[in-house]
């Protein structure tokens, strides 16, 4: 991959300790549904001799319950069914530990029922039935009563793939992004299944803006800040820009979204890196995305993996991203819609140079073309759909960094044609929301140019916002000359 260096080792999963643990690391293949009748009938009858267990939940999401009656629950809840076997204290409390992260907490909660089996029958029945040795053990997953997978093993368990190392608190990404995969993985079997809505509160104070022109004086204000050494009142207001460029504050500022993953994102590393209250509330901003994240989702990867960057904690993610993707199981182990996303997205997921892969207007052609303008073999039309909007997505945020950058270089000549060649491939009907998002971002690098008055004109603002944006653009001007 081209975001980052050769990665020196992988997201790690938990490892199973002790006897009980060794028992479950059975190697099925990924995508199989294995009708285990005899194990799981004996398995339940064993449970259900387990009195000791009775339901009771943990301060987590985690509960215990004999594996009859979680079978039961997980089939009328219809919902994943995760099952540890934790037969030592130690382990029980590792389990209850991840799942009380955030992003693993919210995913049970919207997902699956998280059940830990400890006593000695189910054990050893298990240790009888279809279920094979293996290294170590990742939770068992079972769909509507019945053993889909032993979880993460698409492949042998004498050759384990993204699982080496056991040191889950660097980040909780790398198994939630495998238990995702496995979800939907599970064709139509969860179409009934009601997720609650993800909800995400505002945690920067700022209030709601009235357009663009003020969001970019928010900006100036979050610099000015940072450069009189408030550094950790600097993150709050990029805190603040970062929410109201994605919606969560004020409606209608798409307009920021560039500016937003360049010039905010860049900006709030170099305050969290200075910083450790800076870094406190970037963080805080990084884990409630985290906790409503949905992984299908193109654009909300996109945005995650920036910020993880801007907390200047990207690499355990990007490096299981990175070897996940190029892994040689990939196909078994990523359903094919995340691969063809994870492909546009984690080349860009960085701070580089925009203009470094040469010409402007052949790369913007490229993202366009992508691959093929036909559906590839094996991704399904919702999948091809998501596929195409993300590159639709990516061909603006591109252009206007290749326009920004331009600027910046003193190539107006160039940045010009690269704007031209942005539009010729935006829809006619989106090409005044492309104009002032190219205009936005340049006044977001202060790099405000005449040429630009037009598009403010052309762009369908209301007033008094489009007169405020053409005096901005003025007093850019005129700094300029000074």
């Amino acid at each position: 991959m081209t975001h980052g260096s050769s990665p020196v080792g992988a997201e790690r999963g938990m490892a199973m300790g002790g006897r009980g643990a060794r028992i479950l690391a059975a190697a099925l293949m990924i995508g199989a549904l294995v009708p285990l009748t005899m194990a799981t009938s004996a398995l339940a009858q064993a449970a259900g001799q387990a009195a000791a267990q009775g339901g009771k939940a943990a301060d987590g999401p985690v509960v215990s319950m004999p594996l009859k009656d979680a079978l039961a629950r997980a089939r009328a809840e219809n919902r994943l069914l995760l099952v540890y076997i934790a037969s030592g204290k130690r382990r029980q409390q590792e389990i209850d530990a991840f799942w009380s992260l955030p992003g693993p907490r919210q995913w049970a909660l919207r997902h699956a029922l998280v059940v830990k089996v400890s006593d000695s029958a189910t054990i050893r029945d298990l240790a009888k039935s279809e279920v094979k040795p293996g290294q170590r053990a990742d939770p068992l997953v079972f769909v509507d009563g019945k053993l889909r997978q032993v979880f993460s093993c698409g492949w042998p368990a004498h050759e384990p793939r993204m699982r080496d190392g056991n040191d889950a608190k660097r980040t909780s990404v790398g198994p939630l992004l495998r238990l995702d995969w496995t979800l939907r993985s599970i064709p139509g079997h969860f179409a009934g299944h009601q997720v609650p809505p993800m909800v995400i509160a505002p945690s920067s104070g700022v209030g709601e803006l009235k357009g663009v022109t003020e969001w970019l004086a928010l900006l100036e204000r979050a610099r000015a800040t940072a450069n009189a050494g408030q550094l950790g009142d600097a993150a709050g207001l990029y805190v603040g820009l970062w929410e109201s460029a994605e919606g969560l504050v004020t409606p209608g500022l798409e307009a920021a979204r560039t500016a937003m993953l360049t010039s905010v994102a860049g900006e709030m590393y170099s305050v969290a890196i200075r910083d450790e209250s800076a870094k406190a509330r970037v963080d805080v901003l990084r884990t409630t995305r985290l906790d409503a994240m949905d992984w299908a989702d193109g654009k909300r990867v996109w945005a995650y993996l920036l910020l993880c960057r801007a907390a200047n904690d990207h690499l355990p993610t990007m490096e299981f991203l990175d070897k996940s993707l190029n892994d040689p199981d990939a196909e078994r182990a990523i359903p094919a819609g995340d691969r063809a996303m994870l492909e546009v997205v984690l080349p860009r997921s960085h701070w580089s140079n925009p203009l470094r892969g040469g010409d402007a207007a052949a790369s913007l052609r490229r993202i366009v073309e992508g691959r093929g303008a036909e559906r590839p073999e094996g991704l399904s039309e919702a999948d091809w759909e998501r596929l195409r909007s993300l590159r639709a997505w990516t061909l603006g945020v591109e252009g206007c960094r290749q326009y920004a950058a331009l600027l910046r270089q003193g190539k107006d000549e160039q940045a010009v044609a690269a704007a031209k060649t942005l539009l010729d491939l935006t829809g006619e009907d989106q090409r005044a929301a492309r104009r002032l998002e190219l205009v936005v971002t340049a006044l977001a690098d202060r790099q405000g140019r005449e040429h630009q008055r037009a598009w403010i004109t052309e762009s369908g603002l209301a007033e008094p916002e489009r007169a405020a944006l053409l005096k901005l653009l003025d007093e850019q001007l005129a700094a300029a000359r000074k």
